[in-house]
C-alpha cells in the first residue's frame, strides 16, 4: 500500500491542486484498485500487455469485427439487391405499367412479411403515436421514391434516370439528416458524393451531357411528359431520402418486419388509387411476366430491409453515399444479361464509384470501432474497473 504522501503535489500544500484539477485530498484510486498489485493496474490503465487470461478470443475479436462494419455490410448488400431488382422492372416495365407495377410488387411483399410477424408475436400496430406517425411519413416517401422511380423508367432513358436519381440521393439526403436529425456532412462526404457522381455520369453517360440520341420521343412522349419524368426522378430520390431519415428517427427499437409491412400497405393504397385513375392497366400476365414481377418483390424486399437497417447503424449521408455501389452491380448485370459494350468512360466511373465507396467503407470503419473501443471503456468505467472521483 503506497503512502499517501507519493500522491501529494510537490510541496506538500493540502489544498493545492495538481495540473488535472484533483484535489490531493480526493482519493485518485477506488477501494477496489487500492488493493491491486502494479501488474493489475497497468491492466486497467492500459499502460502493459494483458496476459494471456485477457486476451479476448479470436471468435470475440472477429464478433467486434463484424459489429463496426455491419452498417456498411448493410449498405453495400442494400445497393446489389435493388440492382438485381431494377434489373426485373426494366423487363416487366416492357409489359406493365409503372404505378401497376408498384401495386402489384407492394401487395407481394405485404404477403411476405405477414408470416413471420404473426409467427414473432411482432406488435405491427406500435405503442405510441410518434412510431405510428414516422412510419406513416416513411411509408409515404417511400411510395413517392418507388412511383417516381418507376415513372422516369418508363419515360425516359435509364442512364439519365440513373444519373439524376443515383447523383441527387446522397446530397439530398445528406441536406434532410442536418435540418432534422442535427447529423453533420463531413469533408470525406463531400469528397466522396463528387468521385461518387462522377463515376455515375461516365457510366451512365446522360444525353443532356454526352449528347447522342439514347431517347426518341413518340408522338405520345411530349417534352411535358419528359420534364415531368426528370421531376419525378428528383421527387423519387427525395421520397427515399425521406423514408431513411425517417426510418433513422425510428431507431433500432422497431422491427424492419414492420416498417416493410407498413411501406407495403401505404405504398399499395396509392399507387392502387393512381393505377384506376391515371392508368389503364392490363391484369394479365404470362408466366414469365409472373416470374419478373416475383422477382421485383424479393430483391426490393431484401434491399429496403438492408437499407433501413443499415440507416439505423451509420450516419444518413454515409449510408446514401454506400448505396451507390448499386451503380455498378447494375451496370455488370448490363453487360452480362443484355450485351451491353463497355467502354472505356464506363470502366473509369465503375473504378471511381469503388474507390468512393472503398473510402466511406474504411473511414466509417475504423470509426466505428474507435466509437466501439470508446464505448467499452466507458463500461468499464460504470463497472467500477476504472473510477476517478473530481472536486464539484
Amino acid at each position: 500500500m503506497p503512502d499517501s504522501r507519493d500522491l501529494d503535489s510537490p510541496g506538500g500544500n493540502n489544498s493545492q491542486k495538481d495540473s488535472l484539477g484533483f484535489n490531493d485530498q480526493t482519493p485518485i484510486l477506488s477501494a477496489q484498485q487500492s488493493s491491486m498489485n502494479g501488474d493489475d493496474l497497468r491492466r486497467v490503465f492500459a499502460t502493459d500487455t494483458p496476459d494471456d487470461g485477457d486476451k479476448l478470443s479470436k471468435s470475440d475479436r472477429y464478433k467486434q469485427w463484424m459489429k463496426s462494419g455491419l452498417g456498411i455490410s448493410m449498405a453495400l448488400t442494400s445497393g446489389c439487391a435493388f440492382a438485381v431488382g431494377y434489373m426485373f422492372a426494366a423487363l416487366a416495365l416492357m409489359t406493365l405499367l409503372p404505378f401497376q407495377t408498384v401495386f402489384i410488387v407492394q401487395g407481394m411483399i405485404g404477403l411476405i412479411m405477414i408470416p413471420p410477424i404473426i409467427y414473432l408475436r411482432i406488435d405491427f400496430l406500435m405503442s405510441t403515436a410518434r412510431q405510428r406517425l414516422l412510419l406513416i411519413g416513411n411509408g409515404i416517401g417511400y411510395t413517392v421514391g418507388e412511383a417516381g422511380l418507376y415513372f422516369a423508367l418508363s419515360h425516359l432513358p435509364i442512364g439519365n434516370v440513373n444519373a439524376i436519381f443515383m447523383g441527387s440521393l446522397p446530397i439530398i439526403t445528406a441536406i434532410l439528416s442536418t435540418i432534422f436529425l442535427r447529423e453533420p456532412w463531413k469533408l470525406i462526404h463531400a469528397f466522396v458524393a463528387v468521385v461518387n457522381i462522377t463515376g455515375i455520369m461516365l457510366i451512365s453517360q446522360p444525353t443532356f451531357l454526352f449528347g447522342g440520341e439514347a431517347y426518341e420521343s413518340t408522338a405520345n412522349e411530349t417534352m411535358n411528359v419528359k420534364a415531368f419524368g426528370y421531376l419525378t426522378t428528383i421527387a423519387g430520390a427525395t421520397g427515399y431520402a425521406a423514408s431513411y431519415i425517417t426510418c433513422r428517427a425510428l431507431g433500432e427499437g422497431v422491427s424492419m418486419l414492420t416498417i416493410i409491412l407498413w411501406d407495403s400497405i401505404i405504398a399499395g393504397i396509392m399507387c392502387s388509387t393512381l393505377t384506376f385513375l391515371t392508368e389503364s392497366p392490363k391484369w394479365s400476365m404470362n408466366g414469365r411476366l409472373f416470374g419478373f414481377v416475383v422477382g421485383i418483390a424479393i430483391f426490393d424486399c431484401l434491399g429496403h430491409w438492408t437499407a433501413f437497417r443499415s440507416v439505423q447503424l451509420e450516419n444518413a449521408a454515409t449510408a446514401s453515399l454506400l448505396f451507390n455501389f448499386e451503380v455498378v452491380v447494375s451496370y455488370t448485370l448490363d453487360y452480362f444479361v443484355f450485351g451491353t459494350h463497355i467502354g472505356w468512360f464506363e470502366i473509369g466511373g465503375v473504378l471511381l464509384i469503388l474507390f468512393s465507396a472503398s473510402v466511406i467503407s474504411v473511414v466509417t470503419w475504423k470509426a466505428n470501432q474507435n466509437k466501439q473501443f470508446l464505448d467499452d471503456a466507458e463500461n468499464a468505467e460504470k463497472n467500477g474497473y476504472i473510477e476517478f472521483k473530481s472536486e464539484n
